[in-house]
C-alpha cells in the first residue's frame, strides 16, 4: 500500500507543477489572435534586439526565421555582405512600426516589402 501512495504522490506533485505551464500556454493560445499577423509577432522582433520581453525565444526565433527565409529564397532582396541578422531584423521592424494601421496584416509580407524597399536587387 505504501508503495502505491508514493507513486500517487509524485504524480500529484508532477501535475501541481506542469499546471500552471499547461494553464499559461493554453491562455496564450486561447486568445482569439492571428498568430501570422505583424502585432503578434512585434514582441518576438523586439526581443531580438533586447528591446523586448525576456522569455519570448520561439517568438524571436520565428521573426528570425520569417525574415532568414525570405531573404535567402526570394531573389528580389539583396542584401549587402557585412549586414547582420540584427540589422535586418531592425529594419523590418522599424518598417512595420511606422505603419501602425497595418499590423493586422501578415508578418511575412510586410518584412518582404521592408526587405526589399531597404534593399532591392539592381536590375
Amino acid at each position: 500500500m505504501t508503495r502505491y501512495k508514493g507513486r500517487q504522490q509524485a504524480i500529484l506533485v508532477s501535475l501541481s507543477l506542469l499546471l500552471p505551464l499547461a494553464v499559461s500556454s493554453e491562455s496564450i493560445w486561447a486568445q482569439d489572435r492571428d498568430f501570422k499577423s505583424a502585432s503578434f509577432n512585434l514582441p518576438g522582433c523586439r526581443a531580438l534586439l533586447g528591446a523586448g520581453k525576456r522569455g519570448l525565444t520561439a517568438a524571436a526565433g520565428y521573426c528570425l526565421g520569417v525574415i532568414d527565409g525570405i531573404v535567402f529564397n526570394v531573389g528580389a532582396i539583396c542584401v549587402p555582405s557585412g549586414v547582420s541578422g540584427k540589422d535586418e531584423v531592425g529594419v523590418v521592424l522599424e518598417y512595420i512600426e511606422d505603419r501602425p494601421a497595418r499590423q493586422n496584416e501578415k508578418f511575412a509580407e510586410l518584412a518582404f516589402e521592408a526587405l526589399q524597399e531597404k534593399w532591392p536587387c539592381k536590375q
